[in-house]
């Protein structure tokens, strides 16, 4: 899908939660707000321990019936993501805010707050579609319905993921290497170790298939396939952040 009809959509969307936040008011909103932070930083920094679990529960219980095209670990890290993050937004919806849902009287609010309100929910609306296109991204199937981050405008996935970097910790100069991995470093420096630039093929799997998204670690606007880069944690193997995971729409392997 092209990128601007894909900015179209998210600026509409956000847009219309907070046409919705002026019928409901700034606190509300506000309220509304900080518990959708809550469920997105919830699901970013546990979904990866949870799916651990659940792959390795699926691998041990049904690892002989399952057929070798199914990523178990793409699976158990959506799986992961919904149960963590979608289903306490679901139970915010039911119990706490069902006016959101469809539900509940309007009340009347003053003119500032519905100002307010619009503009909490602007905010909320960045939450709200940045969670959606994080999700877009782990889908373990249809691999035509994640968006690539590099042809965005408004990237509001990046930005939420920047936004929970802050409860991440593991910074270095910094830098999150939770979200961005470990940085990019250069030839001639003797510490540095060589890698590639994340990467999804648009084939399945053979080094002639084009690249179809990439990160761009080292900021040259092209693929760089032989990438130096600073081994922090001494592991001789580059550590990928959720960020680089997101704009190449691939969690696991």
């Amino acid at each position: 899908m092209p990128g601007f009809i894909v900015d179209l959509a998210v600026l509409g969307a956000v847009l219309y939660v907070g046409w919705l936040g002026s019928d409901r008011g700034i606190f509300e909103m506000a309220a509304f707000g900080l518990q959708l932070f809550a469920t997105a930083i919830l699901g970013v920094l546990l979904m990866e321990p949870l799916a651990d679990l659940i792959s390795s529960g699926l691998e041990s219980g049904l690892g002989p019936f399952l057929p070798e095209s199914i990523s178990v670990e793409a699976w158990a890290i959506f799986l992961s993501f919904a149960l963590l993050c979608w289903v306490p937004c679901l139970v915010l919806l039911v119990n706490v805010h069902p006016r959101f849902a469809g539900g509940g009287e309007m009340k009347s609010i003053s003119t500032v707050e519905k100002f307010g309100g619009a503009r909490v929910g602007g905010i909320d609306g960045i939450v709200v579609v940045g969670m959606v296109l994080i999700t877009l991204s782990l889908l373990p199937f249809f691999d035509g319905l994640k968006v690539n981050g590099n042809h965005l405008y408004f990237d509001v996935g990046r930005t939420v993921l920047r936004a929970v970097s802050g409860f991440a910790g593991e910074w270095h100069d910094g830098r999150s290497l939770a979200m961005l991995g470990e940085p990019a470093s250069r030839e001639s420096v003797p510490e540095s170790r060589l890698s590639s630039e994340p990467r999804c093929d648009s084939g399945e799997g053979g080094e002639s298939s084009e690249v179809a998204r990439f990160y761009d670690v080292d900021e040259n606007g092209s693929f760089t396939k032989d990438l130096y880069y600073v081994d922090i944690d001494s592991s001789s193997s580059r550590r990928v952040g959720m960020i680089e995971k997101y704009v190449v729409g691939r969690w696991d392997g």
